[in-house]
Parts: structure tokens; C-alpha cells; sequence
């Protein structure tokens, strides 16, 4: 009913970790080249304990938000009111939970809303939630514990590489990289992907 599937339940959750990896890393590179973030350094000493602990943690919260968000919301509403209404108002809905973060702005949500809108395009097209789940952790949990950014308004985290701000005017001190234009991109990007996916699939499938 919330699109869970048992069939390469480890490969699927692994493939949505990279999909989420794959994300930041290229908005942490276009960051880098437009003079937005600088290297520091690095410290794998924190790949301990506290930093496996930090990824169960991750993954619990991301799943959590998936199945109640892109899971039991959406197939209501798809069975109700159809595809359409699914994705879009739970999309909304996942970006007001995000309204009470500190630092959160107008762009900040629309990119929370946006990156919904892939999630769900993302969840109908596998029909699969923990693909979903896994992109949403993989995103969370690299932009903080490798990188070392902010998540959604929160910080502090001990990551295995270091960044510093080069440019306050082009990067949100605050809420991170989800209050970034380049950001804004990516996840257009990513839903115009999706939807050359499905016209591929149709074609297929004709």
C-alpha cells in the first residue's frame, strides 16, 4: 500500500544512497568552481562510532518522513484524486514541515517543496519508497557528516571533509545548501530527468 517492496530490498536502498550522494556532491563541486565554498581539509578520524550512529539516525528520520509523506499521504491521494494531486500536495506539505527550521526563506522552501516533487516523481516511476528513502538519507546525511554543511537549518555536525563560506552573498549561512539557487537547479534537473525517463518508459511500452 506505501509502495514497499522486498525485492532487492539492500540494492535498492544502496542505488537511492548514491542518488543522494551523487546530488550534493554536484553542488558541492558547482559551489567549489563558482568561488561559493573552499576545501579545508579533512578528518577521518570521525569515521567512528558516532559517525555509523549519525547514519542509522539519518536514515530513521528520512525513512520516517518518506512513509508518511511519500508513502501513506500520496497513495491516499493518488487513490482518490489521482497522480497529479499526489505529488503536488504532499510536495507542499513536505515543504511546510520544514517552515519552523531556523533560518528558513521563501527559496529554502521552494526547494524543499521541488526536491518533494522529485521524491514522488521518483517514487511512481520505481514504485518504490525505500529508493525514495534512500535518496532522501544519502542527501541528509552527506551534506552533513562528509561535507560538513548545514541540514535544513541545523549544524555542528563532525564531517570527514572540510568547507569553508568564500562568498556569504551566494551561500545561505543559516539553512545551508537548500537555501541556494544552485540547489534551485539540481532538483529541476533532476525532475525534468525523471520525466524523460517516463516518456522513454511509454514509448518501451507501446
Amino acid at each position: 500500500y506505501i509502495f514497499f517492496k522486498r525485492e532487492s530490498f539492500a540494492k535498492t536502498i544502496a542505488i537511492g544512497l548514491f542518488l543522494g550522494f551523487l546530488q550534493i556532491s554536484i553542488y558541492v563541486l558547482l559551489d567549489m568552481g563558482r568561488g561559493t565554498l573552499g576545501y579545508s581539509g579533512s578528518n577521518y578520524g570521525n569515521f567512528n562510532l558516532i559517525f555509523l550512529a549519525y547514519f542509522i539516525a539519518f536514515f530513521i528520520q528520512s525513512t520516517s518522513e518518506e512513509v508518511l509523506v511519500r508513502g501513506i499521504l500520496t497513495r491516499v491521494l493518488s487513490d482518490r484524486f489521482g497522480r497529479n494531486v499526489a505529488i503536488l500536495f504532499p510536495s507542499i506539505f513536505f515543504g511546510l514541515l520544514h517552515l519552523g527550521n531556523e533560518g528558513v526563506t521563501i527559496l529554502s522552501t521552494l526547494n524543499t517543496i521541488l526536491v518533494g516533487i522529485f521524491f514522488a516523481k521518483l517514487l511512481f516511476y520505481k514504485e518504490n519508497i525505500m529508493l525514495t528513502s534512500g535518496v532522501h538519507a544519502g542527501w541528509n546525511f552527506s551534506m552533513a557528516m562528509i561535507y560538513g554543511l548545514n541540514v535544513s537549518g541545523f549544524s555542528g555536525f563532525d564531517s570527514l571533509l572540510n568547507f569553508k563560506v568564500l562568498n556569504y552573498n551566494l551561500y545561505d549561512e543559516i539553512y545551508g545548501p537548500e537555501g541556494s539557487i544552485v540547489v534551485t537547479l539540481i532538483e529541476i534537473i533532476s525532475i525534468l530527468t525523471i520525466l524523460y525517463l517516463e516518456r522513454r518508459k511509454e514509448v518501451r511500452n507501446r
